[in-house]
């Protein structure tokens, strides 16, 4: 049992001989200093905000589109959409809106068109972006979200009788602005 317990302290005493050889950086300068090279700020200082709506002429003819989205006022604004469509502004971090919303939806038009024996394209391309800068004007790669529909192809006029059937929400986007200091 003697032996036992001496093998015992003698591997604890090793163990603890070893932990006192980690230490830190050595020079107790805890900066991002490495080898001379100071590590960038990263700091988001300024945000910058893109939508865009791209639909094929179909969705014009058979919907009425309406877009709801947050402008640089923080304002919600809605708006009928009867053509291609893109937004954007910039501002400091401090003054964008701290909620992005960006909402598309089509509705079947009240008196819809007579439906041809064609196929219908439903080509949809609709962007948010938050996108962040750092005040050397850098882009901040931890910053942001971004969202998009994207929808390619074409219906055929059952298919496209289905489609036209229903409201259709193209893109539901409600997220916060991104972190403004980013953990690496």
């Amino acid at each position: 049992m003697k032996n036992s317990l001496f093998k015992i302290l003698m591997l604890l005493a090793i163990f603890a001989s070893n932990l006192t050889f980690v230490s830190c950086n050595g020079d107790g300068n805890d900066s991002d200093d490495k080898n001379g090279l100071v590590a960038p700020d990263k700091t988001v200082t300024d945000v910058s905000i893109a939508y865009s709506i791209n639909l094929a002429d179909t969705y014009y003819k058979y919907f009425d589109i309406k877009a709801e989205y947050v402008n640089k006022e923080s304002q919600i604004i809605s708006m009928d959409v009867t053509q291609n469509w893109d937004y954007s502004f910039s501002s400091s971090y401090e003054a964008t809106p701290k909620n992005i919303i960006f909402k598309v939806v089509a509705t079947p038009k009240e008196e819809l068109p007579t439906i041809e024996e064609i196929n219908y394209d439903i080509t949809a391309n609709i962007h948010v972006t938050q996108t962040g800068y750092t005040k050397e004007g850098i882009e901040n790669e931890n910053f942001g979200y971004s969202g998009s529909c994207k929808i390619n192809g074409y219906k055929t006029p059952k298919e496209w009788t289905n489609y036209t059937s229903k409201e259709r929400t193209l893109i539901n986007y409600d997220f916060p602005i991104g972190p403004a200091n980013p953990v690496e």
